[in-house]
């Protein structure tokens, strides 16, 4: 029995030592598993890492050049049924668009996290229009929640991951949004948002000043055009 234990010992340690079969079995793996195998022994995270392919599977490297099954969407993004537009729209001289929505893990808005650098899509998509929303809850118990609606596309000539999503529309280039973008904010009060204007961060920092604490995002909704159909 010992000898046989052994054997079988010994034949596991001789598959995964062999870099090309160990990353062909990982690659079966579910999208999900391929994190959380990492957490298995310094061996299988050295082999996640290390693997370009697992690495484009995980959505955490693009893929070039875009594969023949057209543009893969994120398991990270839930993709909102009947909004694809292809075959409603398939008359008119128009690409078919695709919405999501977006929620993180439990570490909130922590931009780096390993879930912010995930690509929305693969290959990664450079324009996108985004619905987002940030909640801020004080000690307490009173909460307020931003949320911010873009109408115009922001683009990024490398494509967006999650983290690139929430920077483009948080960064201060003269602090102003697009004159037909909206904010809003619920369980404030009607004067919480007088003196705010059009400004991104001045209304996330207003919602913290208001309740004494660090704002988290919450969820999301980001559309962009299926141009590899």
């Amino acid at each position: 029995m010992t000898t046989q234990t052994n054997t079988s010992y010994s034949a596991r340690q001789q598959v995964f030592q062999a870099t090309e079969l160990m990353e062909h079995i990982l690659l079966q793996l579910p999208w999900k598993d391929l994190f959380v195998c990492q957490s298995v022994s310094r061996q299988f995270r050295d082999a996640v890492m290390g693997s370009t392919l697992i690495q484009q599977k995980m959505f955490l490297l693009p893929v070039s050049p875009a594969p023949s099954s057209g543009l893969q969407i994120c398991p990270a993004l839930q993709r909102r049924p009947n909004r694809r537009r292809k075959d409603i729209f398939k008359h008119l001289p128009q690409e078919p668009e695709v919405i999501c929505s977006i929620k993180p893990p439990t570490d909130g808005g922590d931009l780096t996290s390993s879930w912010s650098r995930l690509y929305l899509t693969n290959p990664p998509v450079k324009e996108i229009w985004a619905g987002l929303c940030w909640k801020v809850a004080g000690e307490d118990g009173a909460w307020g929640l931003g949320h911010y609606s873009g109408v115009r596309p922001i683009y990024d000539p490398e494509g967006f991951t999650i983290g690139k999503m929430l920077h483009a529309t948080l960064r201060d280039e003269r602090g102003r949004l697009d004159a037909e973008a909206s904010w809003f904010a619920v369980g404030q009060e009607d004067e919480f948002m007088r003196g705010c204007g059009k400004k991104v961060l001045g209304v996330v920092e207003k919602l913290e000043r208001s309740l004494g604490a660090k704002a988290r995002f919450e969820a999301g909704t980001v559309r962009f055009l299926d141009t590899s159909m």
